[in-house]
């Protein structure tokens, strides 16, 4: 039985044809690849930095909370805004924190 498809022509193709038939055909579909940096910063400081970054949207987050409006303070989203705690500044000098002590 034989294998793959008949030729086109009188004979198969060699190698090197089929291999430029196929890199004219995908010529415009060059895919280019990019590596995501590397952090190179330790376990340790990646923590501090989200931490850091933990507070800053707290602090944010508070600002948005004292500029809404009393009616709106009662509703499902401001008492779930009022009630998160504050905890992350806690965990600024530690390397573990909340249930993970």
């Amino acid at each position: 039985m034989p294998r793959g498809r008949p030729p086109e022509g009188p004979q198969a193709l060699t190698g090197a044809e089929r291999q430029a038939r196929w890199r004219a055909r995908h010529a415009g579909a060059l895919a280019i690849r990019y590596r995501r940096p590397v952090d190179r910063r330790s376990r340790l400081q990646r923590w501090y930095d989200a931490v850091a970054e933990l507070v800053t949207l707290e602090g944010e987050y508070e600002q948005w909370f004292e500029a809404l409006p009393e009616a709106l303070r009662d509703t499902a989203t401001g008492e779930a805004a009022g009630d998160a705690p504050g905890d992350a500044e806690g965990c600024g000098g530690r390397v573990r924190c909340s249930s993970r002590t």
